[in-house]
């Protein structure tokens, strides 16, 4: 009698089903390119049918066509098809299922296709079978070395301590022994922001061993720089040298400087030049090339005099590090779900 009973129930539900009717979920004709692959995709509720027509127009190939449950379940495939009628295929779990269509050839394929739902019962005859889609974000970390300032400033290099140079007069140079003109290089370290000489010129020796004696340009500036922190200071800031007697002195190029030595027509940079002086300190900030010359003249014909120069420059330095900082990395996609 049970037995009986259980087939009768099984009987009554399968009529039931039979006189639902198939919704509509989806028909259109679509165009799916060459070499190309089109999908589409839909829910369907536990205990639909889903029932699927597929024609290509033209009567051509279709190189795939796939039905998966997504993830990664595939319900249905066939291969090289023409035409699909009304293929039938139980939902035994509710999900998104996507249909997917592939084309191999270079020619474009233009298909009809229909998919429509038969409900288990009037419970879930209006299940929603619209795809919603949410963006998911996952975020990772990694560790990689960053470069970082440690320090920064300003710092005096001493291009030449106070050294003394004995400079002939003209004539004498000329009948005698000696030279009425020298040349100095100036070497500019890397970063020179500005350079500055300070001299003194004397025909007594002995005046000019006691001003070289205190000659200090690299410790005037050094103790600006570090009262400072800056190089907003005047040259009136520095002191000046005593001198007693005159004599030229020019910044000049290398071409110039070999023109000056040999007595020719020469040129020179106005910022460092000086004639007739007897002593000063000269600050360079134009001229920043990295090879200049100083030259000095004895502009007297007769009488020798002593020079003592001192020479230093100003660097902008910074010191740097690396270490380890963690990266955040933000990736997102695209997810879908149902709303039932």
């Amino acid at each position: 009698m049970k037995k009986i009973i259980t087939v009768l129930l099984i009987s009554l539900a399968l009529f039931a089903k039979a006189q639902m009717q198939p919704f509509d979920v989806y028909e259109s004709t679509m165009k799916v390119g060459g070499l190309g692959e089109e999908t589409y995709v839909c829910g369907f509720c536990e205990g639909d049918q889903c029932v699927f027509n597929f024609e290509e127009v033209n009567g051509k190939e279709l190189k795939e066509l796939e039905i998966i449950e997504l993830p990664s379940s595939s319900k249905f495939m066939d291969y090289k098809t023409t035409k699909i009628q009304n293929k039938t295929i139980n939902i035994t779990k509710t999900g998104i299922y996507k249909f997917r269509f592939a084309n191999s050839a270079i020619g474009g394929r233009i298909c009809k296709v229909k998919i429509q739902r038969i409900p288990a019962s009037d419970a879930t005859k209006n299940f929603n079978t619209s795809v919603y889609y949410k963006t998911i974000y996952d975020t990772t970390y990694t560790t990689e070395q960053e470069k970082y300032l440690i320090s920064k400033g300003y710092k005096v290099v001493t291009l030449q301590s106070p050294e003394e140079h004995v400079i002939n007069g003209g004539f004498n140079a000329t009948v005698s022994t000696g030279k009425s003109r020298i040349i100095i290089p100036v070497v500019l370290p890397k970063n020179t922001v500005e350079w500055y000489y300070t001299y003194s010129s004397y025909r007594d020796k002995a005046q000019i061993d006691k001003v070289k004696g205190v000659l200090n340009l690299t410790g005037q500036l050094t103790k600006l720089i570090d009262e400072t922190g800056t190089l907003n200071f005047g040259i009136d800031m520095l002191t000046k040298p005593p001198g007693g007697d005159v004599c030229d002195i020019y910044l000049l190029d290398f071409a110039n400087s070999g023109l000056f030595e040999a007595k020719e027509g020469f040129r020179s940079y106005a910022e460092g030049k000086r004639e007739n002086i007897k002593s000063g300190v000269i600050k360079v900030k134009e001229v920043l090339t990295t090879n200049q010359y100083i030259g000095i003249k004895n502009p007297d014909s007769f009488y020798p005099i002593n020079v003592v120069i001192e020479i230093a420059a100003i660097t902008y330095e910074e010191q740097w590090g690396t270490r380890p900082v963690q990266k955040m990395h933000v990736n997102s996609h695209q997810e879908e779900y149902l709303k039932n």
